[in-house]
């Protein structure tokens, strides 16, 4: 059985989007509140480590697991491994919450931030350091979701956006480590049409397998 059709089989992926659907729903009914990326990491955590269908083990957050090599940031967000069959299985998350404040939000970078997370999840697949990266974010800033001229366009998130399996991901001066896409990956935001100072648009999980 591949990697691939054991994590199909663990369910992996789908009770994880389960605990993000589960954030969804209650950030967005108000009986949340997020303020920050590090509160929907924990929030999140906590809840995935209260699955009873998934076992847990090593859960770990800010993991420094990337080779010197990859200059374009260091830590990844959320780290755990599940055990099956006498085999642990590690997972990677990346999260980003960029979310309207008093001032101006630097959508642009984040903007980069968010390709650069995805690259990053990549590379520690082709590395063999994780067996499934998953990159989630949510957000109530349209900016994200619309195709419209921007600076450094072609860092791209807009809705239905996708970076094609073998074609290089977006680089600049900035995040220049050079990286070619391992898994086709598409931008679908939930719930566009609802988005509001209140209410967040839910990016799908965006999944990275071995």
């Amino acid at each position: 059985m591949s990697l691939r059709d054991t994590l199909n089989m663990l369910g992996i992926r789908e009770e994880i989007d389960k605990v993000w659907s589960a954030i969804e729903h209650e950030l967005n009914t108000k009986k949340i509140v997020i303020s920050s990326e590090k509160t929907l990491v924990f929030k999140f955590a906590w809840l995935l480590n209260s699955n009873d269908n998934l076992k847990i083990y090593n859960l770990d957050f800010e993991k420094d697991i990337f080779n010197k090599e990859f200059l374009d940031g260091k830590f990844l967000d959320l780290y755990f491994e599940i055990e099956y069959a006498n085999k642990n299985y590690r997972v990677g998350i990346e999260f980003k919450f960029p979310h309207k404040k008093k001032n101006n939000s630097g959508a642009t970078e984040i903007r980069q931030k968010i390709i650069n997370d995805l690259k990053k999840l990549d590379s520690l697949i082709q590395d063999d350091k994780i067996d499934l990266g998953i990159f989630l974010c949510a957000t109530n800033e349209r900016y994200f979701l619309l195709n419209k001229k921007r600076t450094e366009s072609h860092f791209a998130t807009y809705n239905n956006k996708k970076y094609l399996f073998d074609e290089f991901y977006p680089c600049n001066e900035k995040y220049k480590h050079k990286l070619k896409v391992s898994n086709e990956i598409m931008f679908y935001w939930r719930n566009q049409n609802l988005i509001k100072d209140d209410y967040f648009s839910f990016l799908d999980p965006i999944h990275i397998i071995k």
